[in-house]
């Protein structure tokens, strides 16, 4: 049997305005319902019962030409029903409730932080960032990406290993990535359907080729030859070997390929000595779900972590 989709959306009252019916069910996020349509007028639902209080908007499908026997709008708790296409009336449709937040910040989110190349967990900006979280009662999850193995890092490791995390988590993602953990934020985003959202500080997109770039042809042979190269550990505040590897696996990603509409905001400093701003302007043009923000700092964007969380928490 034939089946279209279409894209709707769903108002909801801003809580407390709206109604606890207990006698109805609780439509909890990403669930799916069945129901029959009931009425044609514009695009408007009225909806009853138990909402988690940050949400203002979810997104369904419609699709037409399902198995009947589905119970009706009334017995979800839905009053009405508008802008229903003619040819779907009284036909079985099945809807899929999605999570779309107007806020950034909600404590029903799980928020992780990814820390920079040859940083750590305790950076000044992770932290920073943590207690900022901590203002709004939300726990930032900042996992170690250097595994206590600094020379065997690889962006396939760091994305393995932020992906495992994210399949055991019940909760949906959002992703704060710093610099390379930005760039590791969005290759997770690309796979992972949990992450809902990206926050990237200075994201080194183009990482490999702008690395090597800056480095001396003997520098980088010497690297190869010898398997090796040793790396300043701002983290660790010492020089820490890398293996080539490294290099090798970066070279199998390609950033061109990310397509997944994932609300993102960047935040680029306009005097980045590491990753041009460029960069970011290359990676936002094309994704209209992208919005890059430009400020008036370096790579570190240290300066301005009040002027960001300002505008994190502004986001709609």
């Amino acid at each position: 049997m034939g089946r279209e989709n279409i894209m709707y959306c769903l108002i909801l009252p801003t809580p407390p305005t709206l109604p606890t019916l207990p006698t109805l069910p609780t439509l909890p996020i990403s669930s799916t319902f069945q129901a029959y349509p009931s009425s044609i007028g514009r695009q408007e639902v009225n909806i009853y019962g138990d909402f988690n209080p940050h949400l203002t908007e979810v997104r369904f499908t419609v699709t037409k030409n399902l198995p009947s026997c589905f119970p009706s709008w009334e017995s979800l708790g839905i009053k009405h029903l508008e802008n229903t296409p003619q040819s779907a009336v009284e036909q079985p449709v099945e809807i899929k409730l999605y999570e779309n937040f107007k806020i950034m910040l909600n404590n029903q989110l799980n928020y992780i932080y990814l820390h920079g190349f040859a940083s750590s967990s305790q950076s000044l900006k992770a932290q920073k960032f943590k207690k900022l979280f901590a203002s709004k009662n939300i726990p930032l999850i900042i996992p170690d990406l250097n595994q206590n193995d600094f020379y065997n890092l690889t962006l396939t490791r760091q994305i393995e290993q932020i992906s495992n995390y994210i399949k055991n988590t019940p909760n949906s993602v959002v992703l704060v990535g710093s610099s390379l953990g930005a760039l590791v934020s969005a290759f997770i985003a690309e796979e992972q359907e949990k992450v809902k959202r990206l926050i990237l500080l200075a994201p080194a997109f183009y990482f490999f080729s702008h690395w090597l770039e800056n480095l001396d042809k003997d520098t980088i042979n010497t690297w190869k030859s010898q398997g090796e190269l040793p790396i300043y550990h701002y983290g660790y505040k010492q020089e820490l070997p890398l293996s080539y590897q490294f290099i090798i696996d970066g070279k199998n990603y390609d950033e061109t390929l990310l397509k997944r509409p994932v609300p993102t905001l960047i935040f680029h400093g306009k005097n980045d000595e590491v990753i041009p701003i460029k960069s970011s302007y290359n990676y936002a043009q094309n994704r209209k779900w992208v919005k890059l923000i430009e400020l008036d700092s370096d790579h570190s964007l240290n300066d301005r972590i009040p002027e960001i969380w300002e505008q994190i928490n502004d986001y709609e």
